[in-house]
């Protein structure tokens, strides 16, 4: 755990080059401005339940794939934490390079070193087979939303 600490403390005092080369990479999946992104990702940092993990192309200084962990603190399974990917992207030249099977990876060994009881995402239908290929499974509960905005 204390491992994990230090590299998100070494993460957070990356900020400033993270967050522009993140933002190249999140700006192009998203269209997302850099001043939203900039402000978002400020509230990630002080909501501390956010675990960003990035790949970077060394060759070029980019991150060329990230993928966000949020903890969500449950009442249920003994007062338990469950994880959630969200956000998982990976740049249009680097896909078909397996970066997104080492992201989540990475995100479920994270999870399993917080004590998170499961490990979930929210996918468009036609991503399920893809997520099936990394062990998740279609859930027993149903996915319901009350969607604000598009």
């Amino acid at each position: 755990m204390k491992e994990i600490q230090r590299v998100f403390e070494w993460f957070l005092s990356q900020y400033c080059f993270m967050v522009k080369t993140i933002n190249d990479c999140v700006i192009q999946q998203t269209g997302m401005l850099f001043i939203q992104f900039d402000d978002q990702f400020g509230a990630m940092k002080k909501a501390a339940n956010h675990f960003v993990v990035v790949i970077e192309d060394v060759t070029v200084g980019k991150i060329i794939s990230s993928a966000t962990l949020l903890i969500e603190h449950k009442f249920i399974h003994r007062a338990s934490q469950r994880g959630r990917v969200e956000d998982v992207v990976v740049h249009e030249g680097h896909r078909g390079k397996q970066l997104a099977k080492l992201m989540l990876e990475s995100l479920r060994l994270l999870s399993i070193e917080l004590g998170c009881y499961k490990l979930t995402l929210e996918c468009d239908e036609k991503m399920r087979p893809f997520y099936e290929k990394f062990g998740f499974k279609l859930g027993s509960t149903l996915f319901l939303q009350l969607r604000f905005f598009e």
